[in-house]
């Protein structure tokens, strides 16, 4: 069992290292935005293991601390205490991962294009702004015309960017989504001991970089880990394919390696064409986490990914019509099976732990703490929870919506958080989304003729900014907890820094972000965020508002269904010891894109796994363990590099979903 250390015994983040953080935070924030919407390269922070960050702690894992170790041997001013250490290390990497989505899927992507996006977009054809436009408080979203218009065309040159005129509605918008966060960091606090004590997950996504901060230590310069040739060869095989891809991808004439297969050209007919887009991508960084994930995890979420196909298959045969979601890409019976799935798990986890979280309720009431070491002191979860509950709920009450329905939905998106942070810490899974919207559930239950059009259209717009959660906050800031117990540091000073560095990303990316895209117009940038994003959500709501909807019942039965399914395999696997499928896999939005671009890969590392470890045992799976490492490291290092190149020539090459 993993014991969590007290604080007195418990080393502190370095005045160096929080500097170094706050640097990369800075550079991250200047480079991304310009990378992911003008570029259009790989996205540095696309995904829940993001390659930006990787891509610099191997830079200074394999560059920088080298650097200073050959200068403290050769030089008497240098000492080996200029190398950063395992602590070091593991703070700079913390602060990286919290903040690097900021400027772009964790916030920006979404934020800016929504809230601009229904004024530019309506029309006298569309009618947006008699509709549902008066029902938007004038600082809820910019109003000036010539912020508006010059966001996505373009301003003159040399007119000055309008920064003022997003004051309000972005201070308004930090203000929900701050409550969010805390929210989010909350229930991280409060799943920590259950996740990392009892049910003892893998978290393989923190494992390779503290394994590797470990390796820093003073005493094991020569790791063992990185003698392994082994890891150099697998390192060599993803820098070997993006090298020749990238050229291919500048230079068409020269040879590639395929790594997708399209199957649509295959799939013509019904009622196999509804399972399009099918595609087979090999990600070598995927194979590479799937390997440290436990086996009945990765058979799950394979398995359950082709049998949502083969529901839609038996559907079309059938003759049922498959309604879509909200006007996104999932059909509506997955993600209202996904939602009942969502409120049986986290039911479940309440009350496996329910002692502890007795025990937080003890504290809050005799202000006494029974762990020194928990991020935010036992005594002040409940009031962080209630505060990170209310704050927005009161802040979308203000802008017309009822009380009642946004805690609804700030409730439910947290529950979302939980079980997406569920399936990245005990699933590996690096890019994952929920195929609804938190503010579905509420509009399949009442329908929007109950819903007053206030809230309706409010609460539009938080669904909307947070239905793609590839860059959620509360997975980061879990493994970060995870880091912080493997490698003995005060998780209360840890915290306090990556809030530091989520502070400083908000603030500069209001700045970055708002540069580039008035500077270049966003018609000239990304189609999707920009073109897209921004008309999806309010499509659906003019549909709404004129035709307004009664109670689904058929999708509320959905919801049951999922509830049923999902409770169902958690007793399968406590009853019965042989039963091979995991929950995670049920739940884990078979019907999003994003496990459409990762299942075949997360396929592949399954199949090698079984097989090392049916042939070899326990013993093979440890030999090998470094080869799939390298994977990881090999696909985030030419990455990185491939976006150094794109930077330089204005281009960028893609190797992984974004």
């Amino acid at each position: 069992m993993t014991k969590l250390v007290h604080s007195q015994t418990a080393n502190s983040p370095t005045l160096r290292s929080i500097i170094m953080g706050l640097l990369l935070v800075i550079l991250f924030c200047a480079v991304i935005p310009y990378n992911d919407f003008y570029i259009e390269g790989t996205f540095l922070a696309g995904n829940h293991f993001p390659i930006g960050a990787m891509f610099l702690f191997i830079f200074i894992l394999f560059i920088i601390n080298p650097l200073l170790n050959l200068l403290s041997n050769i030089n008497n001013k240098f000492d080996h205490a200029w190398v950063l250490n395992e602590v070091e290390l593991v703070t700079i990497w913390c602060m990286m991962i919290v903040s690097i989505s900021v400027p772009t899927v964790g916030l920006a992507r979404w934020l800016y294009p929504i809230l601009i996006g229904f004024r530019y977009f309506a029309t006298p054809e569309n009618d947006w702004q008699a509709l549902f436009g008066h029902y938007f408080p004038e600082w809820l979203a910019p109003t000036d015309s010539y912020a508006i218009r010059y966001f996505y065309e373009q301003l003159p040159d040399g007119a000055p960017v309008p920064y003022w005129v997003w004051f309000k509605p972005i201070s308004f918008w930090m203000g929900v989504i701050g409550g969010l966060w805390l929210l989010m960091i909350t229930l991280s606090t409060i799943f920590r001991q259950q996740w990392i004590e009892r049910e003892k997950y893998t978290f393989p996504l923190a494992e390779l970089p503290s394994e590797l901060a470990k390796q820093q230590s003073i005493g094991s310069r020569s790791s063992h880990l990185l003698r392994q040739k082994m890891m150099w060869v697998s390192i060599s095989i993803p820098v070997v394919i993006h090298i020749c891809n990238g050229i291919n991808f500048y230079f068409p004439n020269f040879p590639a390696f395929p790594l997708k297969l399209n199957l649509n050209s295959y799939l013509n007919e019904k009622p196999w064409s509804v399972v399009r887009p099918m595609w087979l991508f090999l990600f070598p960084s995927v194979i590479g986490f799937t390997y440290l994930v436990r086996l009945d995890v990765s058979l799950s979420i394979w398995f359950f990914f082709l049998f949502y196909r083969l529901q839609l298959v038996t559907a079309s045969t059938l003759g049922i019509p498959m309604e879509q979601s909200m006007g996104y890409v999932s059909k509506a019976y997955a993600s209202h099976m996904e939602i009942g799935g969502y409120v049986v798990a986290v039911t479940y986890f309440l009350w496996t732990g329910r002692r502890y979280l007795f025990e937080i309720l003890w504290s809050f009431f005799s202000r006494t703490r029974s762990d020194p070491n928990q991020p935010i002191a036992e005594p002040w979860v409940l009031p962080c929870l209630a505060i990170g509950v209310l704050l927005p709920s009161l802040l979308l009450y203000s802008a017309g919506a009822s009380l009642l329905l946004s805690m609804g939905v700030i409730i439910l998106m947290g529950i979302a958080s939980i079980i997406l942070t569920y399936i990245v810490v005990a699933g590996g899974v690096i890019h994952i989304n929920s195929s609804f919207r938190a503010f579905d559930f509420y509009h399949t239950a009442l329908g929007s003729s109950k819903i007053s059009p206030n809230s309706l259209a409010v609460l539009s717009i938080p669904s909307a900014i947070f239905r793609t959660k590839r860059g959620l906050l509360m997975p980061h800031v879990s493994n970060a907890f995870k880091m912080a117990t493997a490698s003995n540091i005060k998780s209360q000073q840890l915290l306090t820094t990556m809030i530091l560095s989520i502070t400083l990303a908000v603030i500069l990316t209001n700045f970055f972000f708002l540069k580039l895209v008035y500077q270049h117009g966003a018609l000239n940038l990304q189609y999707w965020t920009f073109m897209t994003a921004p008309i999806v959500p309010f499509r659906w709501l003019e549909t709404q508002f004129q035709t307004p909807t009664e109670t689904n019942w058929v999708n509320l039965g959905f919801v049951i269904t999922g509830a049923i399914g999902t409770g169902w395999l958690y007793w399968m696997r406590s009853q019965f010891v042989w039963w091979p499928f995991h929950p995670i896999g049920f739940i884990a939005s078979p019907g999003e894109f994003a496990l459409n671009n990762i299942w075949f890969s997360i396929f592949v590392g399954w199949v090698l796994k079984k097989i090392l470890l049916g042939s070899g045992g326990l013993k093979t799976f440890q030999k090998a363990k470094p080869f799939f490492i390298g994977l990881v490291l090999g696909d985030c290092f030419i990455g990185g590099v491939w976006a150094i190149v794109g930077l330089v020539v204005g281009e960028g090459y893609t190797m992984l979903p974004g």
